[in-house]
């Protein structure tokens, strides 16, 4: 049967329209336009879960900031539908393929718009309706009424295209090709990073002649329906993927893509939220946690190169800098075989590359961003029994050890040396790489195995220490000493004389160690109170520092600015020093009383960054988050939802059911009075991995008032990771 047929148009086209209306407006519905506005820098358009296609309009805007992923909900120009976009990042690329409609004047009016998962459309003039969705690999464009397309292979989003080609075969489909030139540091001795990207389309039904080497435009009467397969290893490839992925109609693509979506957004994730976000909010951030890492191998699970290992699922789009932290943790609860691939396809990527990815797109590293926050990613994986294995431990080594390729303040930090405020970012690069280090030690002290190599990381993840400044009880460089220092200055590499940090502040970064060594970073800090009074200091307004050209801090609560990710783990290191009602009042005071996440387009509190301020939402409307984010512990919070039913399909076998339950939730009751855990009282502040994955019932008790007042006159003592907890009762009793 072929997958393409002649039908009437305009009653046919609008009714998929009314349908797409419906589906938005249903209780609790992702809402695809959040965060398309303002800083998030998403983009509405059809796409699957981790897909390789994102068939997404794009204003046709090429700035640095705001169109980052081709289109943002305050622009009202529409260039047409491009095959690929980012979501949420801070630069912006990709933007391949874009289909042109030959009709309309190039507006774009929000009241014809309509976005569901698997499903974009557009109104363009009264005469020419624009449809897309997709398969994993492969990109359906379906312009209805008086309008064809024109296909353009050169066009790219804020990416210089180097060559590109796009021609009709005499087999009837079109093929080519674009190579472009993207974001991405150039060091010394090396070009920045180049990706290419192959397409295969097939026009059936319609007419199809070239307008020149790259640009074709496909015509048929009454309209067009056009597939797009993509590839990251070659012409022949994106065939295969486009007879493989294109087999059947328009709308049996969109029911699939229906079906796929519903099942994880709906079926696997039941919920009930009435405080602090709305279900349809929340069920927008799991859609964007689903959205990335994206596939990058072909339907005959061949990776492209430098990947090396056997067929399988390969994944690209890996902002690890953004990601380590909450979004690939989440990934390992929620969706464990694409971590499982992720890890994977990161130690296939570093059999060649000798080192684990830190910014992957496509089939470039951009190396963007600090630190090799790839290590703690596969280590988190090890840990999880995800991966295993000598190649993923000789992976972590290799990049740990790779000070040749690395920045120059690894080869001070492998010498146990602190490295000096002539390098840039020199203090925030060295206290990142503590904490990788970290992560690469408990993944060798796991494997029982690699204890030398175990202890000689312990030595380097402690170099952190090698930075603090005994006088201001800061985190600056040695070689700085004599300059002046103001802890609550934002640092910028382009800024002269402050660049001893990355897009933060000295009290933003005083707290990175905290992700892994809490207790270390309390030793240093004083104890227990002076460590409460540096995170009550964090979240003081009085300390805000507004700076010209911080477009990427944002949502600022005194210095605590979530639009950044450095901060993500700040409230739960309350829970650290024994008081984790504070814990619970910071999450209150962000998500409930400041509603930091909102509906509509500027909801988002930042970017999105491939899903981590999205993944940060979801999981603390949960009550826990992997503050830690290679220990396999997740700390608990102050929940949003009433209940929750989230089905965590593993990795093998039947799935399991995870339980939630708030009891007495309300805004008024934003603290928590004990935990339960299949009925059995917490005794920690704290859950297991192994403890959440068997699917167990997670009970809060929520109270008005905490149980224990916050005292600056507590008694001295040294953080904790395991926080004691009352003995066990017949009823809940205080927690903590």
């Amino acid at each position: 049967m072929r997958w393409w047929q002649p039908v009437p148009v305009i009653a046919w086209a609008f009714s998929l329209m009314e349908d797409c209306r419906r589906r938005r407006s249903l209780p609790g519905a992702p809402d695809l336009l959040l965060g398309t506005g303002g800083d998030g820098h998403t983009h509405p358009g059809a796409t699957r879960p981790f897909g390789m296609v994102q068939m997404s309009p794009s204003n046709g805007v090429r700035d640095r900031w705001t169109h980052c992923s081709g289109y943002h909900f305050g622009s009202r120009t529409f260039a047409g539908l491009t095959h690929t976009a980012l979501s949420g990042t801070g630069l912006g690329d990709m933007g391949d393929l874009l289909a042109r409609p030959t009709a309309g004047d190039g507006s774009l009016d929000h009241r014809k718009e309509c976005a569901v998962p698997g499903y974009y459309g557009l109104e363009v003039s009264r005469t020419c309706l624009v449809e897309a969705t997709a398969t994993k690999r492969v990109g359906f464009t379906r312009m209805h009424g008086e309008c064809g397309v024109e296909l353009d292979a050169r066009w790219g989003q804020n990416s210089k295209t180097i060559a590109a080609s796009l021609v009709p075969t005499k087999g009837g489909f079109v093929v080519g090709w674009r190579r472009s030139e993207g974001f991405g540091r150039r060091r010394r001795g090396e070009a920045r990073a180049k990706r290419t990207v192959y397409f295969a389309c097939d026009p059936r039904g319609a007419t199809v002649r070239s307008k020149d080497e790259a640009t074709v435009v496909v015509e048929a009467v009454g309209g067009v329906v056009l597939a797009c397969a993509l590839s990251a290893t070659s012409v022949d490839g994106a065939l295969a993927n486009l007879r493989a992925e294109a087999g059947t109609e328009f709308e049996t693509v969109i029911a699939d893509a229906k079906e796929e979506w519903d099942r994880l957004l709906f079926d696997d994730f039941q919920l009930r939220a009435r405080v602090g976000a709305t279900e349809s909010t929340l069920r927008t951030a799991l859609y964007r946690s689903l959205l990335v890492p994206n596939v990058v191998s072909d339907v005959d699970g061949r990776p492209p190169e430098p990947f090396v290992g056997p067929n399988g699922t390969y994944y690209s789009t890996l902002s690890t800098w953004d990601t380590f932290r909450g979004a690939q943790p989440w990934l390992t609860l929620f969706r464990p075989d694409v971590a499982r691939d992720v890890a994977a396809s990161m130690v296939a990527w570093a059999t060649r590359a000798r080192r684990l990815p830190k910014w992957l797109l496509w089939t470039s590293e951009t190396d963007t961003m600090i630190a090799y926050h790839g290590v703690s990613i596969v280590a988190d994986a090890v840990l999880k029994g995800l991966v295993g294995g000598a190649s993923a431990l000789a992976a972590i080594v290799a990049t740990a050890d790779d000070v040749a390729r690395a920045e120059p303040v690894s080869r001070y930090h492998t010498a146990l040396r602190p490295a000096p405020s002539t390098l840039l970012e020199a203090v925030s690069t060295g206290l990142e790489i503590a904490v990788d280090d970290a992560c690469a030690a408990r993944a060798l002290r796991h494997s029982n195995e690699h204890h030398d190599a175990a202890a000689r990381f312990e030595r380097r993840a402690k170099m952190y220490r090698a930075y603090f400044d005994n006088e201001t009880k800061y985190f600056r460089s040695a070689s700085s000493a004599q300059l002046p220092f103001d802890p609550l200055e934002f640092h910028y590499a382009n800024r002269p004389g402050a660049h001893d940090f990355t897009e933060g502040s000295p009290l933003q970064y005083l707290f990175v160690p905290g992700l892994v060594d809490p207790r270390g970073l309390g030793d240093l800090i004083g104890g227990r109170v002076a460590f409460k009074r540096r995170l009550d200091a964090l979240f003081d307004p009085a300390n805000l520092r507004r700076q010209s050209g911080a477009r990427d801090v944002t949502a600022c609560v005194g210095q605590y600015c979530h639009g950044n990710e450095i901060v993500h783990h700040v409230p739960y290191l309350y829970n650290a020093i024994r008081m984790p009602w504070l814990a619970q009042f910071r999450i209150d005071d962000l998500l409930v009383k400041r509603r930091l996440y909102a509906s509509g387009p500027e909801g988002l509190p930042g970017n999105d960054d491939c899903g981590q301020i999205s993944a940060w939402l979801l999981m603390n409307a949960l009550g826990f988050y992997s503050a830690d984010p290679c220990s396999g512990r997740w700390e608990l919070g102050r929940p949003l939802v009433d209940h929750a039913t989230i089905t965590l399909r593993g990795t093998g076998g039947d799935p399991a059911v995870l339980r939630i339950v708030a009891h007495d939730q309300a805004p008024r009751n934003p603290y928590v009075r004990a935990v339960r855990l299949d009925g059995r009282l917490l005794r920690r502040t704290h859950l297991f991995h192994d403890e959440l994955i068997r699917g167990p019932l997670l009970e809060f008790f929520m109270v008005s008032q905490p149980p224990f007042k916050a005292r600056d006159t507590a008694r001295r003592g040294r953080p904790s990771n395991d926080t004691p907890m009352p003995p066990p009762t017949d009823r809940p009793t205080d927690f903590l």
